[in-house]
């Protein structure tokens, strides 16, 4: 041991500390497109603001001839009974 680092180990630090930092900017890319990426809208359609609305009312939906309306037409675009 002559106190001078050894070359190949320095090489091995230096190859790991340029990985982590080329994995590092990789998922500052991928994490900036998720956060840019636009949001469907979920009012678009009539169908979803009565859907919402009808969460909203909670238990008194069950009542509600528009809510059952709306949760039929729901369930046959979902099971593809109708077209959308």
């Amino acid at each position: 041991m002559t106190g001078r680092p050894d070359p190949c180990r320095l090489a091995i630090a230096i190859g790991l500390i340029v990985a982590l930092v080329a994995v590092m900017a990789a998922m500052a890319l991928v994490h900036g497109r998720k956060a840019s990426a636009p949001k469907a809208d979920r009012s678009a359609s009539p169908l979803s603001g009565e859907l919402r609305r009808c969460g909203d009312l909670g238990e008194k939906a069950r009542g509600d001839a528009r809510c059952r309306a709306a949760w039929d037409e729901s369930r046959a675009r979902f099971f593809g009974e109708r077209g959308s």
